[in-house]
């Protein structure tokens, strides 16, 4: 998972940038039913159904058998299962450790803030509140006086 710490040229302060890949892995496409033709009932089609799903959880049971769960606090837990999750979480304490400032991106529903939460938990800052900020429904002067002090 790439990432950039560079210094921020309107903040002054480091940045480090993480893109947050998806949690959970793209399903791969199940295999086509064959067609239904007349002298096909519905029991074969719900056997062929039945089939599929169950080959669909054992590749879940096996994809989550190499999974590294990561419980942040109740109702909030990371489940790492590819290469790149894994890399990410790594940059995650890798960050943590450090005073800069944390942009985390990424698509919508990729789990940033449970990303954030991980990288305050990690930190020295750990003990003091986590403050959860919808910057998408704040204008960009806004976001930049309140987050990081007027310039």
């Amino acid at each position: 998972m790439p990432s950039d710490t560079s210094s921020h040229p309107a903040w002054g302060t480091p940045v480090a940038a993480i893109a947050a890949p998806p949690l959970v892995p793209p399903a791969a496409p199940s295999p086509a039913a064959p067609a239904a033709g007349p002298e096909d009932s519905a029991a074969q089609r719900g056997a062929h159904e039945t089939r599929a799903i169950l080959e669909s959880v054992h590749d879940l049971r096996t994809l989550l058998a190499d999974a590294r769960p990561i419980a942040l606090a109740p109702g909030h837990e990371i489940i790492a299962c590819s290469r790149p999750m894994r890399e990410l979480l790594e940059q995650a304490d890798q960050v943590a450790n450090t005073k800069a400032t944390v942009l985390i991106e990424g698509e919508s529903g990729t789990g940033k803030e449970l990303l954030a939460r991980l990288v305050h938990c990690r930190s020295a800052r750990a003990h003091g509140s986590f403050v959860r900020v919808n910057c998408a429904a704040l204008s960009e002067s806004l976001v930049e006086s309140e987050l990081f002090g007027h310039e």
